[in-house]
């Protein structure tokens, strides 16, 4: 065997090795390309979700002004008629009730009396 023929058969055997690391790279590439698919379509669906997301704080937002200015304009209303009802009413001296009058003084007499009679009858039963 000469040297020239054992160098060819080293430089046959390391070219079949590297053939075959070709192949294996040649899959793992083909399985990354495929991979990225996976990955440009979860990016996709990402982007999708941050601008929904991002809809819905600017809707929330608005909604949120809306019912700040509701909520506002509610408690101006309410003060304003807290104010006139807390305002003294005035009363004349005939107007006022007499505390040590009967709360039948007002009925006419045979009024009273019916209504008496009725209640009466309502404690009878």
């Amino acid at each position: 065997m000469t040297i020239s023929l054992a160098f060819e058969i080293l430089v046959s055997l390391l070219l079949m090795v590297t053939i075959g690391y070709c192949f294996v790279l040649d899959r793992r590439l083909k399985a990354l390309r495929s991979g990225q698919d996976g990955v440009r379509q979860s990016i996709v669906e990402l982007v999708q979700a941050t601008l929904q997301a991002e809809q819905s704080v600017q809707l929330l937002t608005k909604t949120g002004t809306q019912i700040t200015q509701d909520i506002s304009a509610k408690i101006t209303e309410a003060k304003r008629a807290t104010a006139s009802i807390q305002q003294p009413i005035p009363t004349t001296p005939a107007a006022r009730p007499n505390p040590l009058a009967s709360p039948l003084a007002g009925l006419g007499r045979d009024a009273a009396t019916s209504l008496m009679d009725r209640l009466k009858q309502a404690g009878a039963q």
